[in-house]
């Protein structure tokens, strides 16, 4: 943002719903109760677990930490998820070769059967959201949201 428009703005002057911070909010609410929703019907996965065992299919192996960067979430949640996803053995951890401290999970059979029936209506899901914008519009809104990742990324670089 340039110095021009950084001080022509008034907060004041910009109606609630026109904040882009309180839209993405509400839009991410409404997505993960959404979400939560259908995972607690499908298998009574939480979105963590979800996020987690997602990750896991997609890279074959990972560890919770890389999972949770990824998707800026904290690393003690996703240690939790990764714990709970033990315990219904659904993946399996074992200490990296690379680094003793770290570990590897990778997906259990019974874990890849879970992805397996969970996946579709999460695809759906997807497919439906996306189905709501034309090509050009879902091209520029992904546009859109990796200039507000930059920006953001900018400002807190600079703030540190």
């Amino acid at each position: 943002m340039n110095n021009e428009s950084k001080t022509s703005i008034n907060i004041k002057e910009i109606p609630l719903d026109q904040r882009v911070s309180f839209r993405l909010q509400r839009i991410g609410t409404l997505l993960t109760t959404q979400a939560v929703s259908l995972l607690k019907q499908a298998d009574g996965l939480t979105l963590n677990q979800w996020r987690l065992l997602s990750f896991l299919s997609e890279r074959n192996c990972g560890s919770a930490h890389e999972a949770g960067r990824l998707g800026h979430i904290d690393k003690a949640t996703m240690s939790r998820a990764a714990a709970q996803l033990l315990d219904r053995g659904l993946i399996t951890s074992e200490t990296s070769e690379k680094d003793r401290r770290a570990a590897v999970l990778r997906l259990t059979s019974e874990g890849r059967e879970v992805v397996e029936a969970v996946a579709p209506m999460m695809i759906s899901r997807q497919a439906e959201l996306i189905g709501a914008l034309s090509d050009a519009e879902r091209k520029k809104l992904f546009r859109i949201l990796d200039k507000l990742e930059t920006a953001i990324s900018k400002s807190e670089q600079g703030a540190t």
